[in-house]
């Protein structure tokens, strides 16, 4: 069974801004009179006066990997399968993606082999000389991950923009 999997990759503020729970930006419900956080974990809030950057936005990578934890498909697989595709070969997609013929075959060695399908049909030389065409399963697995993390970015751009109410994504 495959599973999706998200890592928060920032949420693109100042590193300098207070994060801690010991920061006067955060306060509980019950001590805001303070400005402190009281060290409770339940009603932690941010304060109203907080001065978030204008152009602070949400940045998320999703990627596939099996109930093992073992990694499938992400962003930069993806990358390189729609260059394989764009290019016509392997080592014209890798070039174009900057990566190594040997890591972009590794790559989708491991894709392969963890997926139970081939990504790629690969044709030898000769008249027209040799190349690589996504497979139909790879094309409809392209086609369901893009479609997903769509809607998925969708969805937490219109949370973030709820949570952090009058900051758009920029």
């Amino acid at each position: 069974m495959l599973s999706f999997r998200s890592l928060t990759t920032s949420i693109g503020w100042d590193a300098s801004l207070p994060l801690l729970m010991n920061e006067p930006n955060l306060v509980s419900e019950g001590n805001k009179a303070m400005g402190r956080c009281s060290g409770r974990k339940p009603g932690l809030v941010w304060d109203r006066a907080t001065q978030y950057p204008k152009d602070m936005r949400l940045k998320v990578k999703f990627w596939l990997e099996s109930d093992a934890g073992h990694f499938l498909l992400g962003p930069g697989t993806l990358r390189l399968l729609v260059a394989v595709a764009e290019q016509g070969s392997l080592k014209a997609g890798a070039k174009a993606v900057r990566l190594s013929y040997r890591s972009a075959w590794e790559r989708l060695r491991k894709a392969e082999e963890g997926l139970g399908f081939p990504l790629l049909e690969r044709h030898s030389g000769g008249e027209g000389g040799g190349g690589s065409t996504l497979t139909p399963p790879a094309l409809e697995l392209i086609e369901r991950y893009q479609r997903f993390v769509q809607q998925a970015e969708a969805a937490l751009e219109a949370h973030f923009a709820e949570v952090f109410e009058g900051h758009s994504q920029t």
